[in-house]
């Protein structure tokens, strides 16, 4: 799983915020199994990318 703020990749997608708070609540739903049709566990998927971008301040750049 990774970020697309272009959103151009192909394949399935998930709508989130870009809040690191959006993102908890996400994994603590377990909406992106859903939404990716996944299986009910979070193997497979690796969310590193995902809490690193929604984590970044997208004015500077820098980490919040």
């Amino acid at each position: 799983m990774r970020p697309d703020p272009a959103r151009r990749m192909p394949g399935r997608g998930a709508w989130l915020h870009l809040s690191r708070e959006c993102f908890d609540s996400a994994l603590k739903r377990r909406a992106f199994s859903r939404a990716f049709r996944a299986a009910a566990s979070t193997e497979g998927l690796e969310y590193d990318a995902v809490a690193a971008h929604v984590s970044t301040d997208k004015r500077t750049g820098l980490k919040e």
